[in-house]
């Protein structure tokens, strides 16, 4: 059945936004070699892991206040407290149109996603179109499971395997409506190629209690399926009472299989730029 197929693109398309909108390490080298991994503040959650399998043989459970078929021009319009019950995801939405001509699946007015792990995923727009390898979310806010936050303007996937994030915003504190995050990362545009397995941001910027402190133009790194590759690491912070605000973006050299080297340059706001290096190795017993 080709809505179930449409709304498992929808739960596939949103999962993908909520693991690519979040901005990750190239790749903790103390993984790869076996050690105690560095402790973070992000969360412990793979945001940029794969998205779930989409069971599509699991039944599909619609309700809504008005349930029309328009023989004409064969849609389904689904209007009025619309829930949509699909391998443990719940979306809602005031209106659900399917257009059976054109694979096309829209699902707006305060349109909300929940996926199993409770993750909850809202936007003003859901849409999914071109055979559903093509989807689009307009003014997209999720908030993961862990009290992770992301927001953005419009989020678009092509190709199946490409997701494209427009004047997106990340942050892992919590909300407080009358208060700017304790920190923040903002980019106009976030690419996640999942083909190339490469996370891009462009005109990127880090931002303190809503101060931009540290702007890059360009960067990019390898997503978390990728095991071995040089790239930049997640950036972390720190306070000190004599040094100040402390703030890096490491750099992960894979050298070889058996030994690598990580660049730490930390910018003190009493201080300056202190440079540090890591050097590992890894000895046969």
């Amino acid at each position: 059945m080709r809505l179930v197929s449409a709304l498992a693109l929808l739960t596939t398309l949103a999962v993908a936004l909520t693991l690519a909108s979040v901005p990750s390490s190239a790749q903790d080298p103390s993984l790869k070699m076996g050690t105690t991994p560095r402790k973070s503040s992000f969360p412990k959650k793979d945001l940029f892991g794969p998205p779930p399998k989409i069971d599509q043989a699991q039944p599909l459970y619609l309700q809504a206040d008005q349930l029309l078929y328009d023989t004409k021009n064969s849609r389904v319009i689904a209007q009025g407290n619309v829930e949509v019950y699909y391998n443990n995801y719940i979306l809602t939405a005031d209106q659900l149109v399917y257009d059976q001509n054109t694979n096309k699946l829209i699902a707006e007015g305060n349109a909300q996603l929940k996926d199993p792990n409770g993750s909850i995923t809202r936007a003003d727009r859901f849409e999914a179109l071109d055979d559903f390898r093509d989807a689009f979310i307009q003014s997209l806010s999720v908030v993961t499971a862990d009290d992770t936050r992301i927001v953005a303007e419009r989020a678009n996937r092509r190709e199946g395997n490409t997701t494209e994030y427009e004047r997106a915003k990340f942050t892992p504190c919590k909300n407080d409506p009358g208060v700017p995050p304790l920190w923040c990362i903002s980019a106009a545009r976030i690419i996640h190629d999942q083909r190339a397995a490469t996370i891009t941001y462009q005109d990127a910027q880090f931002e303190f209690f809503g101060v931009p402190v540290v702007y890059v133009p360009y960067f990019e790194h390898p997503d978390p399926s990728v095991k071995h590759r040089s790239g930049f690491l997640m950036p972390s912070y720190a306070n000190s009472s004599t040094l100040g605000f402390g703030f890096e973006i490491p750099y992960y050299f894979a050298l070889s299989p058996t030994f690598d080297f990580t660049l730490h340059p930390k910018y003190w706001s009493n201080y300056g730029v202190l440079w540090q290096g890591e050097w590992r190795q890894r000895l046969s017993n």
